[in-house]
């Protein structure tokens, strides 16, 4: 079985475990945590992935502490420990996505990305959040990077979309208009 099969089911009973309401997005948000701690931490997501090296009491022990101070929720642990024991601790990475998508897409919530040449204020991140519900009628929540390439303006990207407003791109817009003018001149 492939591991988009795997994590997708296994992202639909973690959602369907974890029910709804404040338990839900505990949940959710300690998902969150841990799949950007297995990204970040590669030692983390090996660890678990070996079936020998670490003990199953210690791989739960490990995914507590990457939501720590914060105890793991008991919905989480229960579902990691049944993760474990059926030798599936090698895909967690990619069941937490697939969880975080369905409870996105089950509970009206995009994920986007939006970069900066200079790192956004808190009120104009709300400002340009605060725009996007009112655009698409969901709750859209940004992770905010800077990138001094892209100069100015900003990129903002959502699942497979994409919007450039930098003044990189436009630059290169401008710069190929006159390679193509330059080139019909001659």
């Amino acid at each position: 079985m492939s591991i988009g099969s795997v994590s997708a089911r296994y992202g639909e009973a973690l959602l369907r475990f974890a029910g709804k309401g404040d338990a839900a997005a505990r949940v959710y948000a300690q998902a969150l945590a841990i799949e950007k701690r297995l990204v970040s931490v590669p030692d983390l997501e090996r660890s678990l992935s070996d079936p020998e090296a670490v003990s199953p009491g210690e791989k739960l022990r490990l995914l507590s502490c990457a939501v720590a101070p914060e105890p793991l929720a008991g919905e989480l642990s229960t579902f990691f420990a049944l993760v474990i024991r059926r030798g599936r601790a090698d895909m967690l990475r990619f069941i937490l996505q697939s969880y975080a998508r369905k409870y996105e897409n089950a509970n009206g919530i995009i994920s986007a990305r939006i970069i900066t040449a200079v790192p956004l204020g808190a009120e104009m991140l709300r400002a340009v959040r605060e725009k996007a519900c009112s655009m698409t009628g969901k709750d859209v929540r940004f992770e905010a990077s800077v990138d001094p390439d892209i100069i100015g303006g900003a990129v903002i990207m959502t699942g497979n979309r994409l919007l450039d407003a930098s003044v990189r791109r436009q630059l290169e817009v401008i710069r190929g208009g006159l390679v193509n003018t330059q080139k019909r001149i001659l």
